[in-house]
């Protein structure tokens, strides 16, 4: 069963991140701002104007172990302890450009030039660098500090604790695409990645199996990818609405079957195991 939630609930129009916090609360960000959605009410938590350093809006939300809320935006990064949000710019020694994190062991946040981790005690003031052998913009990064994938535009990188080194990306994803726009690692261990254009592909450490509108995908043009509690992948897009692939079953939820729009830019899971989704209207 589908339940949408529109313009017409007072949800902002823009959505770029979801993350469901574990009383309940499913946090909502974007241009105008972080909301909070429970019960089926919706409440601003930080308004957009709260945020100036943020260009462009909110593109990540996470939440640590202390449990801290981390948003991101071109150009900073912010924290949020529930009272008075806090903001970090290259300045504070955290990497310049768009954010993206990770919460696997601590926080990893990669911006540009560099990829750092955070303390699972939630301290910002110290970090662990991981220095990239040629890296530039993250656009997003997966896992933890023994299997960590962090993704380029055009470049995708491996980071096993030691070193890091190149995983060449196929050309059946690369050649038809704007770049790689996110990652996740599975149950198994395999990374998943997807791009703008160029549909999907799984690599299992040897080699790439890669999906497309051919293969049952709603759209090639990719943005977000889940992975769920069951081990299924989630994968929104640009139309088409959202695709779910789990071994070799493929599914696709459109607004046919009650989805408010079929831009999909994100997808999260609840405490409960409800899958979110967020559009663009």
């Amino acid at each position: 069963q589908v339940t949408s939630y529109t313009v017409a609930d007072g949800i902002p129009e823009d959505i770029q991140a979801l993350y469901a916090l574990d009383d309940g609360q499913l946090l909502i960000a974007g241009k105008d701002g972080l909301f909070a959605l429970k019960d089926g009410k919706l409440q601003t938590v930080i308004a957009a104007d709260y945020l100036p350093e943020l260009y462009g809006g909110i593109r990540e939300v996470a939440q640590d172990k202390t449990g801290k809320i981390w948003l991101s935006g071109f150009g900073a990064i912010t924290t949020y302890d529930g009272r008075h949000p806090s903001t970090y710019t290259e300045e504070d020694g955290f990497g310049s450009g768009e954010a993206v994190f990770s919460r696997a062991d601590g926080m990893w946040v990669g911006g540009r030039s560099k990829v750092q981790r955070v303390a699972p005690d939630g301290r910002i003031t110290y970090l662990d660098s991981v220095k990239m052998a040629s890296y530039e913009q993250a656009r997003a990064i997966a896992g933890d500090s023994t299997n960590l994938w962090i993704a380029e535009r055009d470049r995708l990188w491996h980071f096993d604790g030691q070193s890091e080194k190149e995983v060449i990306v196929p050309d059946a994803m690369r050649d038809r695409s704007l770049g790689l726009t996110d990652v996740v690692v599975d149950h198994e261990g395999n990374l998943w990645a997807s791009t703008w254009g160029g549909g999907i592909g799984v690599y299992d450490g040897s080699g790439w199996q890669t999906y497309s509108s051919t293969d049952g995908l709603a759209n090639d043009q990719v943005v977000s990818l889940h992975v769920d509690e069951h081990g299924a992948i989630w994968a929104g897009g640009l139309m088409g609405g959202v695709s779910r692939l789990e071994s070799l079953y493929r599914e696709r939820l459109t607004t046919d079957d009650g989805l408010p729009h079929n831009i999909t830019f994100t997808a999260f899971e609840d405490r409960d195991g409800t899958m979110w989704f967020g559009h663009a209207f």
